[in-house]
């Protein structure tokens, strides 16, 4: 663990915005494997960009999408932290799916998606800030 990493205040922000906006999905409505079921569930990456979006009801997949290049700021600031602290390049979208496409980040393999995403988020908040 490398013990001089720190956040910046902006991500240490919107990480914590995402763990306001999305705390509070019941369990039912979290998924794992794509951004969207097109009804109701999201994983991580599409309730985020969902619940900033300017129709927070939208479900469509393609709209939850973070592209061809995987470029949304969660995954991105996500990834740094799992880059630093799990020596991985996994990111938040890894712990979300729980080892269906790769192993899972350490400690947070729980078979409750949810539970895996607060827990993961929760800790990242406890990074301190520059």
């Amino acid at each position: 663990m490398i013990d001089n990493f720190k956040l910046t205040q902006e991500d240490h922000d919107y990480l914590k915005e995402t763990y306001n906006l999305v705390k509070d999905i019941p369990e039912d409505e979290w998924m794992k494997g794509d951004f969207s079921d097109g009804k109701g569930s999201c994983c991580i990456i599409g309730h985020d960009n969902r619940l900033r979006s300017d129709d927070p009801s939208n479900y469509d997949r393609n709209s939850l999408s973070d592209g061809r290049y995987r470029t949304s700021r969660l995954r991105k600031i996500t990834n740094n932290i799992c880059h630093h602290f799990f020596d991985t390049e996994a990111s938040i979208a890894s712990v979300n799916n729980y080892n269906q496409y790769k192993q899972p980040v350490n400690g947070f393999d729980n078979i409750n998606t949810k539970q895996n995403v607060i827990a993961f988020l929760e800790e990242s908040l406890e990074i301190p800030v520059e």
